[in-house]
C-alpha cells in the first residue's frame, strides 16, 4: 500500500490538475474530457500534461477513460480526499490553524 503524499511530494503542476477537476465537477462517473482540462490549465502544467495524469493515475487519485474515442478523465474517492486536504492546508494558511 502507498504512503499518503505530503502536500510537498505532489508537485504544483499535479495539484492545478486535481483542483480544476474538482472546479469541473469531474468527480467519478461525470468524467472532464482531457482536452476540456488541459485549456483549463497553466501553461506550466500543460508542460508534460499527460505524464502528470498518468502519474496522478498510478496513484489512484484518477481514473482516465476513454469514452467514444475521447480520452477523459475524473477524480476518484482517493483523489478527492487529497484535494479536501489541499483546501484545508489553502484554508489554514490564510485563517491560520483551527
Amino acid at each position: 500500500m502507498q504512503a499518503w503524499p505530503s502536500e510537498d511530494e505532489l508537485s504544483p503542476q499535479k495539484r492545478e490538475i486535481l483542483l480544476s477537476m474538482w472546479k469541473a465537477k469531474a468527480i467519478g462517473n461525470r468524467a472532464i474530457s482531457l482536452r476540456d482540462l488541459r485549456a483549463r490549465l497553466t501553461d506550466e502544467a500543460k508542460r508534460d500534461f499527460m505524464s502528470h495524469m498518468k502519474k496522478l493515475e498510478a496513484r489512484l487519485f484518477v481514473k482516465i477513460i476513454h469514452p467514444n474515442e475521447q480520452d477523459a478523465a475524473s477524480l476518484t474517492p482517493i483523489g478527492l480526499a487529497y484535494v479536501r486536504q489541499i483546501q484545508d492546508g489553502d484554508l489554514d494558511m490564510v485563517a491560520g490553524p483551527r
